[in-house]
């Protein structure tokens, strides 16, 4: 297990871009499970770095799979420079203005465990949390402020969608014509 860590670890190290096929194998599920049931210390800190080189890529995605949950839950058990690593996973997750869905189902749980570690001793970890507190905060103003569009007017907002861009490509040729 070690070994196939490993080398997923540097496979999205070297190639970035392999983070997509991870996550598009189901291999999140699997990056999660192993941080939920601990068998090798090892083994989960490497999952931890695993998982923070992903969320680089597709923040969304690892929040999805529940990566916010497994990265917090068992944070004390790590190293420090490990922790510092869940840490800064976990604000790369949170970076996205995520759907109210996903905020409920992924991010409303681990609040309590995000205000725990607000009493975080390291400096770095408290402030890659305090990072998860602002981009939270941010999140929920930003869904606040959207408007609420109903599915009924669905037909209207496409078409509006459709003027804004026809008018956009007519700007962009007339400038060109000039």
């Amino acid at each position: 297990m070690l070994l196939a860590c490993r080398c997923l670890y540097n496979v999205v190290d070297i190639l970035p871009p392999t983070a997509r096929i991870i996550v598009g194998h189901g291999g999140l599920s699997v990056l999660c499970a192993n941080l939920l049931n601990i068998e090798y210390i090892d083994v989960a800190e490497l999952t931890v770095s695993t998982i923070e080189l992903i969320s680089e890529d597709q923040p969304v995605q690892v929040l999805k799979a529940g990566g916010l949950q497994a990265i917090l839950t068992f944070l004390d058990f790590f190293q420090i420079s490990v922790q510092r690593q869940a840490a800064n996973a976990a604000a790369l997750m949170l970076q996205a203005v995520t759907p109210p869905d996903v905020f409920e189902q992924h991010v409303k749980p681990v609040l309590p465990t995000l205000a725990q570690l607000l009493q975080h001793s390291d400096p770095q970890v408290l402030h890659s949390i305090c990072e998860c507190w602002r981009r939270v905060i941010d999140g929920c103003i930003a869904a606040h402020e959207r408007p609420k569009e109903e599915p009924s007017n669905l037909g209207s907002l496409v078409s509006r969608f459709a003027a804004e861009a026809s008018l956009r490509v007519k700007l962009r040729f007339s400038f060109w014509s000039i």
